[in-house]
């Protein structure tokens, strides 16, 4: 082995084909295997330099073995470039590195056109790049890098580009065609029933009230019938005619009064709103409407149900108004009183305002033969009790409550016990009997169980008895508050 690397470039720039260390042999591009004839045997048991005067390994010519012949250069001028060997001289590698020339691996890149250092193989001198210009049999420019742009298409292997959905809308134009069905549509919905210009012009957006007024002929022939909202014109076929409807009623009526076999309150109140519906869409308002709005408030204040309740009393109120034979008329006066006690319990809630008002304008709307009337009486009586504070009267006149009355009076039970014993505690001192506190505030003592639940609810007051007995409670002693055993109804 050469002593540096000098001798070693003068070496082979002598006339050496090759530079052999430890029977390897430099053929150019990558350190190879000698052979046997050409390694000779030192005395140290190495291998030594051979030249090409005994072996020459043979060479492929290429751009890299092909460098100039130069006469040799000093030491300083020897040294390598940087990312690549020096001129005119292939890298030696020293000995003690096995391992091959870090410049021979990019010829073994897999990359289509290698890199720009060499050939894309050893039969090439040259580095292939793409082609660039004018495609053949073509003038026009043509960049092979740039794909073509394919047309958008959905699952199903249809093109849906603007263009081609276009082509395909154009062979629906004409007389019969999308336009002329999208105009048929909007006058089947809007114009068909009533007219959307009637309700409320073209540009409105219709809502469940428009759908109501737009009028339609029902021909369903079935009874039972789920109640929806309405969110588009109704159908002929999903609406039951008047026929239909008597006879739905009828079972549910019959069904109601057997109070074993009936189904719950749910059912009969989504039956009685799709009854209610299919009346209105119809515009049936005679007789028999008002029959299935007064069964339908009835059968909400008996399962206290006051917003169901209300809604009907309130178009029962609209109809009286309009209708004016005797059938139609008939039940008027009950729901009357029912509309003056609803007035009158709602003035004892503090967060509603027009309970005053509306029972103004209703008392000024009576007639005399009303007045006269029992229900209509006894609610008279009633909101004078309540507006002069009369607790012993208003239960009183609770229990002898006509009709369904009593079921909205017990909505104002509980405020109205805690004023009465509020007035109670200031009026008897220093003490009352509880037994005759609890009649006044309209509980019954008949049996002992009734005095006891009585006795609780005084003491969830703040009463307090007695030491002796308790049969008396110390009004001096007493702070009155709400009872938390009753429960907070409120008719909002």
């Amino acid at each position: 082995m050469f002593a540096n690397h000098q001798y070693q470039y003068q070496y082979q720039q002598a006339g050496g084909g090759a530079v052999s260390t430890g029977g390897m042999v430099w053929n150019g591009n990558a350190w190879v295997q000698a052979p046997a004839a050409a390694q000779q045997q030192q005395p140290n048991g190495r291998n030594s330099t051979f030249s090409t005067a005994s072996y020459v390994q043979p060479q492929k010519e290429s751009r890299w073995s092909r460098a100039p012949q130069q006469q040799a250069r000093p030491a300083a001028a020897a040294k390598p470039q940087q990312g690549g060997p020096p001129d005119g001289l292939k890298s030696v590698i020293p000995s003690h590195r096995n391992k091959a020339s870090p410049y021979s691996s990019r010829q073994k890149s897999s990359s289509k056109y290698q890199n720009h250092y060499g050939p894309a193989n050893e039969n090439e001198d040259f580095i292939k790049v793409p082609n660039f210009g004018v495609k053949k049999g073509s003038n026009k420019y043509v960049n092979p890098n740039s794909a073509k742009k394919k047309k958008p298409m959905d699952d199903a292997g249809f093109q849906r580009s603007s263009s081609t959905m276009a082509q395909r809308a154009n062979r629906f134009s004409g007389p019969g065609g999308n336009a002329d069905v999208r105009q048929a549509t909007a006058k089947g919905i809007d114009a068909r029933y009533m007219g959307k210009g009637v309700i409320g012009g073209s540009s409105k957006k219709l809502d469940e009230t428009d759908y109501e007024q737009m009028k339609v002929k029902g021909s369903c022939r079935k009874l039972e019938k789920q109640y929806l909202r309405l969110t588009a014109p109704p159908k002929a076929e999903l609406v039951r005619p008047l026929e239909i409807l008597q006879q739905h009623l009828f079972n549910l009526k019959t069904e109601w009064k057997s109070k074993k076999t009936r189904r719950d309150y749910l059912w009969f109140c989504a039956e009685m709103k799709a009854v209610r519906q299919d009346l209105t869409v119809q515009h049936i308002q005679n007789s028999f409407t008002v029959q299935a709005y007064e069964f339908h408030a009835r059968i909400a204040l008996q399962e206290g149900d006051i917003n169901e309740f209300n809604q009907a009393q309130t178009q029962l109120k609209i109809l009286y108004e309009k209708l004016d034979d005797a059938k139609s008329l008939e039940n008027e006066n009950e729901f009357v009183a029912y509309r003056m006690i609803y007035f009158v319990v709602m003035s004892l809630n503090k967060g509603y305002k027009g309970g005053s008002s509306d029972l103004l304008k209703l008392m000024l709307s009576l007639t005399s033969s009303q007045r006269n009337d029992p229900a209509i009486k006894h609610s008279l009586q009633l909101r004078a009790a309540v507006a002069e504070m009369d607790y012993h009267k208003f239960f009183q006149l609770m229990k002898s409550c006509p009709n369904l009355g009593g079921m909205l009076i017990s909505r104002s039970v509980p405020i109205m016990r805690h004023l009465a014993l509020q007035r109670i505690c200031r009026a008897y001192r220093p003490s009352v009997a509880f037994v005759f506190a609890l009649k006044e505030l309209g509980f019954s003592v008949e049996t002992a169980k009734e005095i006891d639940d009585g006795k609780k609810y005084l003491l969830s007051c703040g009463c307090v008895f007695n030491d002796e007995d308790g049969s008396e409670i110390q009004t001096k002693n007493t702070v009155v508050r709400e009872s938390d055993l009753e429960e907070k109804r409120s008719l909002n």
